[in-house]
């Protein structure tokens, strides 16, 4: 008895001694590799966890050991190496010696590749299989080139779009129209969408057709240096995806992501001149008086009028110095514009992680007198990969600019006001004082003159300052529900909340010696400040379904789509004139307050979304495409709160029939038909009821 005893303590003994050495986390384990033969020198040694992710790695030496501290030892050791099978082992001592086996025969293997385009459906559709009619931009061709908004980029690059300049003002923007596209009272501008996201304001009930340029260039601002590829969607098969919003063609963005590998930093300094064209040739001072006599005091040319005409152009007239000047007014508000611009990007990632952070300042002064420009925007993605299966993504972007812009079209008053005029005050002799000149004593013989202000006064004095704030965090999880074989049936849910914040704060104010209408008009010491915030919050989910098919000459994919938008917004201006000095500029002073002179509003508005997706190709060479949507808006009447909107598009590549394979010259040949309607929505929301 007392022998059994003995033997069983010791057995618990050694039950006790393997647990007190179980591995942790940190603990070193060694090992080699060889084959029958010998130790195997730079074979691959990882810790994978439960789902697949390499989360520690090293590589054997010239003998073919190892060492290396596990991370969890739950984990799986896995080993590989070129022209021998994987060998995939549980972590359960401190000491391996893991043998592989040769693989006497590598069977062929055929890598296909080719481009997809996941953004103008959400399926990744090959590019060669596309139905619709569109063209893509890569911006690795634009590297190296000073650009500050998507308008720019896409200047001359795209048939069929047609880029205008709405002005010489700094982030004034451009026009755009896509195919010819017009509308009477309604918006005829092409809708922006990024990375999948309609990059407008829903719940500020922008006004295109009362909109300044300034307000819809702020639509705009997408750092170029982000982007990663712009696509120009130009038929009703391609946009009836967007539905009530799609008339007008799309352009897709897709920004920059982060790739696998060592930290990089970069640094981008451009730096552009801009000028005014010249543009036309203008009278100068004396020519103009000449005509000026004739035009005012002499239409009739009567020579009896001569005497009339030299009265108010004699040296004893008060105002004599004022009018007797050759000022060139469109070199007096010209100057050469200065754009710079600093970009700092850290790009990197690994296993788990990838990202992107940048961050782009730019500093502008126009090519008209007083405009300065001041934009900061950054930018940070991150994509997380929870398992082989699962990935969480996260997008902040901020953009903050800041704008002293022109009171009055200083450009427009340049080429209409009088060339013999002073800019500023001259004394008896002739020489400009520190004050600038206005035109005194009212005559309605030059009542268009008296309706002009000083140009170039007008720029320092008057004030018109814009500060803005953009930010749309957003938040997307990707989930491959049947796995990530793609010889197997497919089945892919993504689901995104977006969150879309923009603020902008305008504050003016214009001086009484800009004023010429005397002391009792309203514009005297005129000063406003608005302020407008919205909010937009839109969540989106999508099933994509791609079946597996044994033969291979048929391929399908379908995606359904649900899309919830509701946003709301406040804005409030106050103006006040009258104020007692020209430094006073706050409208919280005493003033006094004009008609309309305070005002507030809300605004709140919903939209639903549904698309129903499906792209079929036979042998790769027929192809076609189908698009259901069905759209509701609070901007709808209650008689027509939905629309529907369908589309289908078909592509015969005629070039890869076998009867045309001997025809070296033909590259690419296709036929491609295509139908759908696509809606523009109203305006503002509420246009449905009647006005009292």
């Amino acid at each position: 008895m007392k022998t059994y005893k003995s033997l069983l303590i010791g057995g618990l003994l050694g039950i006790m001694s393997q647990t007190a050495l179980a591995q942790k986390a940190g603990d070193m384990v060694t090992g080699n590799v060889s084959d029958d033969i010998e130790g195997l020198m730079m074979a691959n040694v990882t810790e994978v966890d439960a789902s697949n992710r390499i989360v520690s790695h090293t590589s054997t030496d010239i003998n073919g050991n190892f060492s290396f501290r596990i991370k969890n030892p739950k984990n799986k050791i896995r080993v590989s190496y070129s022209g021998y099978q994987t060998v995939t082992i549980p972590i359960n001592g401190f000491k391996y010696n893991i043998r592989l086996k040769s693989i006497a025969t590598i069977k062929e293997v055929v890598v296909k590749a080719q481009k997809v385009t996941p953004a103008m459906s959400g399926l990744p559709i090959p590019e060669r299989e596309l139905s619709m009619a569109s063209q893509r931009l890569d911006m690795k061709d634009f590297e190296g080139l000073a650009m500050t908004s998507v308008d720019e980029a896409l200047q001359g690059q795209i048939a069929g779009l047609d880029i205008i300049a709405n002005s010489g003002d700094l982030g004034a923007g451009s026009t755009m129209r896509l195919r010819g596209v017009s509308s009477i009272n309604g918006s005829s501008e092409p809708l922006i969408v990024v990375n999948g996201n309609p990059f407008k304001h829903e719940s500020q009930n922008f006004d295109y057709t009362n909109s300044s340029n300034e307000q819809y260039a702020e639509l705009l601002n997408v750092n170029p240096n982000d982007i990663e590829s712009i696509t120009v969607i130009k038929d009703a098969a391609g946009t009836a995806i967007w539905g009530a919003e799609g008339a007008n063609g799309v352009i897709e963005i897709k920004t920059k992501r982060g790739q696998k590998g060592k930290t990089r930093f970069s640094y981008a300094y451009s730096a552009t001149l801009t000028n005014q064209p010249k543009g036309m040739r203008m009278l100068d001072g004396d020519h103009y008086t000449m005509l000026m006599k004739e035009a005012y005091f002499n239409p009739r040319l009567n020579d009896a009028a001569s005497d009339i005409v030299e009265f108010n152009y004699d040296p004893s007239f008060s105002e004599y110095e004022q009018y007797n000047n050759n000022t060139d007014w469109n070199k007096a508000v010209d100057k050469l514009g200065l754009q710079q611009q600093h970009t700092v990007t850290v790009n990197g990632g690994g296993e788990k992680a990838n990202f992107p952070i940048s961050a782009t300042y730019d500093h502008q002064t126009g090519s008209v007198i007083a405009q300065k420009l001041q934009r900061f925007s950054t930018r940070v993605a991150l994509d997380y990969y929870i398992s082989d299966r699962i990935t969480a993504v996260t997008n902040f972007d901020m953009t903050y600019t800041k704008n002293h812009k022109n009171m009055d079209g200083l450009k427009e008053i340049a080429y209409k006001k009088m060339p013999n005029l002073s800019i500023y005050e001259q004394d008896e002799n002739g020489n400009d004082t520190d004050r600038y000149y206005h035109l005194i004593g009212y005559s309605s013989g030059l009542k268009d003159q008296f309706d002009l202000v000083n140009p170039v006064a007008s720029a320092y004095e008057a004030l018109k300052n814009e500060s803005t704030y953009k930010i749309t965090p957003e938040f997307i999880l990707r989930y491959k529900l049947l796995g990530t074989d793609s010889e197997r049936h497919r089945l892919d849910y993504e689901g995104k909340i977006l969150f879309d914040i923009f603020n902008s704060y305008n504050d003016t104010f214009y001086p009484s010696s800009l004023v010429t209408s005397g002391w009792g008009s309203n514009e005297n010491n005129r000063s406003t400040s608005s302020t407008g915030k919205n909010t937009n919050i839109s969540t989106e989910h999508r099933l994509t379904y791609m079946p597996h098919f044994n033969n291979k000459n048929h391929s399908l994919m379908t995606m359904f789509k649900f899309r919830l938008n509701t946003g709301k917004s406040t804005n409030q201006n106050t103006t006040i004139y009258g104020l007692p000095h020209g430094n006073i500029t706050n409208t919280s002073v005493d003033g006094q307050i004009p008609n309309q002179g305070v005002g507030y509003g809300t605004g709140k508005g919903r939209s639903i979304l549904m698309n129903l997706v499906a792209h079929y190709a036979f042998k790769e060479r027929y192809i076609v495409d189908v698009t259901l949507t069905r759209n509701s808006s609070s901007k709808f009447g209650d008689d027509k709160r939905w629309g529907t909107f369908p589309a289908i598009s078909g592509k015969w590549i005629v070039s890869d029939e076998p009867w045309l394979k001997d025809i070296k010259w033909l590259e690419n040949l296709a036929f491609r038909p295509g139908w759908g309607i696509a809606g523009n929505e109203p305006l503002k929301e509420g246009l449905y009821y009647s006005k009292y």
